[in-house]
C-alpha cells in the first residue's frame, strides 16, 4: 500500500493532492480556496501552498496514514510556482524521511488520454503543450509508451 502526497504548482493552479494505491483520497487546489489566476501565478501559489499542504498532512495524520513518498511536478512551467512547489516537497520530504519523486510535467500531461483513448494507433504521438507566453509555447513528443521522441524545448508558434 503506497500513499503519496502530490504537489503540482507549475500552471496557473496550485494543487495538492493525496493518493493511496493509486487512487486519490484527498485533494484541494487553488479555485477552490477562491484563488484568481493572475499573471504573478508564483505569488497565488506561495500564500496558497502551505495551507493546502497542512490541510493535506492533517487529513493523514488524522486518519492514521502514514506517506510512502512526495511527488511533484517539475516543469516546464512558471519558474516561480516550481521553485515554490519543489522547495515544498523537499522540505516535507526531508522533515518526515520520505522519497521525492519528481514528475515532468508535459508527461504527466499526456497520461489523461492514453486512459481515455485506448483505441490510438501503436504509432500514435502525443504532443503537449505549455503556454509560455509571447507567442511561444514549452513542447514535447512522445509515444504511447510515453517514451520521447522530441525532448522538452521552447517552441515559437507565428500566425500562419
Amino acid at each position: 500500500m503506497s500513499v503519496i502526497l502530490h504537489i503540482e504548482t507549475s500552471s496557473d493552479r496550485c494543487s495538492v493532492a493525496v493518493s493511496q494505491d493509486s487512487a486519490i483520497i484527498f485533494q484541494t487546489d487553488s479555485a477552490e480556496k477562491g484563488a484568481e489566476v493572475s499573471e504573478s501565478k508564483g505569488t497565488n501559489h506561495a500564500s496558497l501552498l502551505g495551507t493546502m499542504v497542512d490541510e493535506a498532512l492533517s487529513f493523514t495524520d488524522n486518519h492514521a496514514i502514514p506517506f510512502d513518498a512526495v511527488a511533484v511536478s517539475i516543469g516546464p512551467g512558471s519558474y516561480t510556482g516550481l521553485r515554490i512547489g519543489v522547495s515544498m516537497a523537499k522540505g516535507i520530504a526531508y522533515g518526515r524521511g520520505l522519497k521525492l519523486i519528481s514528475l515532468p510535467t508535459l508527461e504527466v500531461q499526456c497520461v489523461p488520454v492514453l486512459l481515455v483513448h485506448d483505441d490510438l494507433p501503436e504509432d500514435a504521438l502525443l504532443c503537449p503543450m505549455l503556454d509560455a507566453r509571447r507567442m511561444e509555447v514549452y513542447a514535447a513528443l512522445y509515444t504511447r509508451a510515453l517514451r520521447p521522441v522530441m525532448e522538452t524545448k521552447p517552441v515559437i508558434i507565428d500566425e500562419s
